[in-house]
């Protein structure tokens, strides 16, 4: 269901999987010294 929401939002066609959990970037928060929030890839 997520899949085709997303397929319709994204004007993608539905006749395949052209967004997978394999292609997916993971970005993550991490507290520095400081106690500041950065973001990694």
């Amino acid at each position: 269901e997520l899949r085709r929401q997303l397929h319709l939002r994204l004007g993608l066609p539905m006749d395949r999987p052209l967004l997978r959990v394999a292609n997916a970037l993971a970005f993550v928060v991490e507290a520095d010294l400081f106690g500041d929030k950065k973001l990694r890839k």
